[in-house]
């Protein structure tokens, strides 16, 4: 089987729209099966951030970045980046991390914001929007076989 990430956003916690940026997803490795869907308040939609599956060649794996969005009363956007990464011959498992800007030129799907993202490793980020926190955790989950 060809591996693939299925990027889950949950946002059944927040008042906030959840909308694809223009540029919305980026496949380092791979290629992009589904883009992101905009995710309503107050919901969690199966693969609603987007499929990646892995390249036909062999021992590539899978990668890829997608950007939201945050719908809200805040003047200024704000940017969501979530990364997940599932490598097939490498030292570390499964990753994802997330980054949040309000940058829009900083906010495109691309290979810079990728290897941004990458390299600062943050699993977690958080943002004050409408007199409250917009909390974002990443978290990868290695299916098991039994």
């Amino acid at each position: 089987m060809v591996d693939q990430i299925r990027f889950q956003i949950d946002n059944s916690k927040t008042n906030c729209w959840l909308i694809p940026a223009i540029t919305s997803a980026f496949a380092d490795w791979g290629h992009i099966l589904r883009k992101p869907v905009a995710v309503p308040p107050r919901s969690s939609i199966p693969e609603n951030g987007g499929v990646v599956k892995a390249s036909s060649a062999p021992f590539i794996g899978a990668a890829m970045i997608v950007v939201y969005l945050i719908k809200t009363s805040t003047p200024s956007p704000i940017y969501v980046c979530l990364l997940g990464s599932d490598p097939d011959l490498s030292a570390r498992s499964n990753w994802a991390y997330v980054y949040i800007t309000t940058d829009m030129n900083e906010a495109k799907a691309d290979q810079d914001l990728y290897n941004k993202v990458y390299f600062a490793e943050r699993t977690s980020a958080s943002v004050k929007v409408d007199g409250g926190i917009f909390q974002m955790r990443a978290s990868s989950v290695v299916p098991q076989i039994n």
